[in-house]
């Protein structure tokens, strides 16, 4: 009786069961842009949009909690990379991993090596993600790395560019405004021609991916106010 109720629920949440539409890649992707449009109502956007970070100290504890997942995205690529096996994925992976690393250490020479601003939520928002490369097939670590988090990056570095560094003097801003748009993208053919049921993998993933990311920037734009409320 517990099988059947377990299999029941688990069609119950699958919204595809009760769909005639087949999933597929274009339904990863037109999923993606709806994640996409939906993130831009995060709490840190809005108070980067209403001057909030208007002086430097509230800059600066920003960027001291960003660090913490600067880090750990340093960290999710060098596993990619040494889990990788498969030929036809190793080339996107080193290619992206050449154009990411380092980038955890400019961030922090521009803060001009200050501690980290630590919190024990954040750090395991942060973690979750390399801990999920460790275990996703490279398809998985596609829409997980590429399809959702290049593509949050970019959404981010457009909100944030304006709020924290207008003039782009900072070579970590400036870096990431260049070449975040195209690894959104990187890898998308080797999504192509998949059974269903990959799909519907995929789908879920990426559902939770753009969830645990969301939490994560959310996190930090709570801090960024208690911050201020404590002093």
């Amino acid at each position: 009786m517990n099988n059947v109720k377990l299999v029941l629920d688990l069609n119950q949440n699958d919204p595809f069961e009760a769909s005639t539409e087949k999933a597929s890649l274009s339904i990863l992707l037109k999923e993606n842009e709806k994640y996409k449009s939906n993130f831009r109502n995060n709490l840190l956007f809005k108070l980067m949009q209403s001057n909030y970070f208007n002086t430097q100290q509230k800059k600066n504890t920003l960027l001291d909690y960003f660090q913490t997942w600067s880090s750990h995205f340093q960290q999710m690529i060098f596993l990619r990379i040494a889990y990788c096996s498969d030929p036809d994925f190793i080339p996107i992976f080193h290619k992206h991993f050449d154009e990411e690393y380092g980038h955890d250490k400019i961030l922090l020479k521009e803060r001009n090596n200050r501690p980290l601003l630590e919190d024990t939520i954040l750090e395991s928002l942060c973690n979750w993600f390399p801990s999920k490369v460790i275990s996703f097939t490279p398809h998985e670590q596609i829409v997980l790395i590429n399809l959702c988090l290049e593509a949050s990056s970019v959404i981010f570095h457009e909100y944030a560019i304006p709020a924290l560094d207008p003039e782009l003097k900072l070579n970590y801003f400036r870096l990431h405004e260049e070449v975040d748009t195209s690894h959104e993208k990187m890898g998308n053919y080797l999504l192509k021609d998949l059974e269903e049921f990959h799909y519907k993998k995929l789908l879920l993933i990426q559902e939770r991916a753009w969830q645990m990311f969301e939490a994560l920037i959310n996190r930090i734009a709570e801090l960024c106010i208690k911050s201020e409320q404590n002093k």
